[in-house]
């Protein structure tokens, strides 16, 4: 029920709008329509000439509107617009850019603290159990692999 509704709103402003543009009265129609029948001519062909006239008449106004002085500067005039909301957006974000850049390098050498803390401590876990165990060769190997990762971690934070 809803969409029949809509249905009948919108045919009825398309024809309030279209009467707009109409070439001949509802009157006329009539009696061109009439005459159409007298002759054994289609009075369907009236509405459709009708029809194609009139949108002939909407889309030369709408072309007219397009085209006139005041839409070319409306259009220049949100095109400056657009241009300064792009602008504003570029400085923002070079800004917020900034801002994280600054604060990256605030907390960078925390973290740096923070991984170097958290290598010793997993270097003195992994001797401690190592060195429980009589395994001098894990013992080094274990202590190279570690030090790879911490240096891959560590040029991972300067990146």
């Amino acid at each position: 029920m809803k969409k029949l509704f809509y249905l009948a709103m919108g045919y009825l402003a398309w024809n309030a709008v279209s009467s707009l543009y109409w070439t001949k009265k509802w009157k006329e129609l009539k009696k061109d329509m009439k005459k159409a029948s007298d002759t054994k001519h289609d009075p369907k062909m009236v509405l459709f000439e009708n029809f194609i006239e009139t949108h002939k008449n909407f889309f030369s106004e709408l072309k007219d509107i397009i085209e006139s002085e005041e839409s070319k500067q409306f259009l220049e005039d949100k095109k400056d617009d657009i241009l300064g909301l792009i602008e504003r957006y570029r400085e923002d974000s070079e800004w917020m850019i900034n801002e994280l850049k600054w604060k990256w390098k605030k907390y960078i050498g925390e973290i740096s603290l923070k991984l170097e803390e958290f290598y010793k401590e997993k270097k003195k876990e992994g001797e401690e159990y190592l060195s429980s165990t009589w395994a001098k060769e894990e013992l080094v190997y274990f202590k190279e692999k570690l030090g790879q990762v911490y240096e891959e971690l560590k040029a991972k934070i300067k990146k």
